[in-house]
């Protein structure tokens, strides 16, 4: 504070272990600061990781700062399993100015999930980065542009089909213009997504053979298509064992080559032929 005081608008508080958090939280909140920073000891340790989750709730864009003797030896954990954006090592006046000096602010790169900053005395930054990979890629069905989306649903960045890789197809989803690369996808589409992982997953435990090369979310079903040949239908993924079971007993009785639909969202599934 004192080494930063005469550059920056800054202030500090003291609060007491006994305090309630979400009171902090609220008064903290009501300040509007882009910057918060805290002392880490080994009496406050655990309430400072509450506290940064409180806060990172209420404003995504908070920068959090840690410091302090609790930090300074080990770093990595408190990057990895504290909401925060920064550890700063060691003595930390100079540096903390150094930091703000930076004009600091979060830039929105898709492919990275978040980066960590870390200062070592005297001269050292470390920068930890994680990074987000394409699992699918998406057909917008108003625009026909395709989108690569990563496994947790953020949109990464509008692509052609031709590029595609080991990333799954998926049909269904509409986006319109409005596209916000960073961000994620509708919680609707989320959800469907995680229907199809649930269907996935039942696939490998059943063994059912052939590779997943497509799903379809059309008209609120989920389509999964194996080796570009065969469509199977469900309409939720409710009983999903016994559905998964039924289905490879059908797939068993009438051999590798099917070219066609298994409607297993009717009572009494089906297998109809390509014409």
């Amino acid at each position: 504070y004192v080494a930063t005081k005469n550059y920056h608008n800054v202030d500090f508080c003291e609060y007491t272990i006994k305090e309630d958090l979400d009171k902090i939280t609220n008064e903290i909140i009501a300040m509007n600061n882009q910057v918060v920073a805290f002392s880490v000891y080994i009496w406050n340790v655990e309430l400072i990781k509450i506290l940064c989750s409180k806060l990172k709730k209420e404003n995504k864009e908070l920068i959090i700062i840690l410091g302090g003797p609790e930090v300074s030896y080990e770093i990595d954990y408190f990057l990895d399993n504290f909401d925060i954006d920064y550890v700063i090592s060691g003595e930390g006046e100079i540096v903390f100015k150094q930091l703000l000096d930076s004009d600091n602010k979060k830039v929105n790169l898709p492919y990275i999930a978040n980066t960590h900053l870390n200062f070592l005395i005297p001269d050292t930054i470390v920068i930890n980065v994680e990074e987000r990979y394409p699992m699918y890629i998406a057909l917008d069905s108003s625009t026909g542009k395709y989108y690569k989306i990563d496994n947790e649903g953020y949109l990464l960045e509008e692509c052609e089909l031709s590029s595609k890789g080991d990333e799954l197809l998926v049909e269904g989803f509409t986006f319109g213009e409005n596209v916000k690369f960073g961000e994620k996808i509708n919680e609707i589409y989320i959800e469907k997504l995680e229907i199809y992982n649930s269907i996935k997953n039942e696939f490998e435990n059943i063994q059912i053979e052939g590779s997943i090369t497509k799903v379809n979310f059309s008209n609120s079903l989920t389509i999964v298509t194996l080796d570009d040949k065969l469509n199977i239908v469900f309409a939720n993924n409710s009983n999903l064992n016994y559905k998964v079971s039924f289905l490879k007993g059908i797939m068993q009785k009438n051999g590798n080559n099917m070219e066609g639909t298994i409607d297993m969202s009717v009572e009494d599934p089906v297998y109809s032929e390509y014409n």
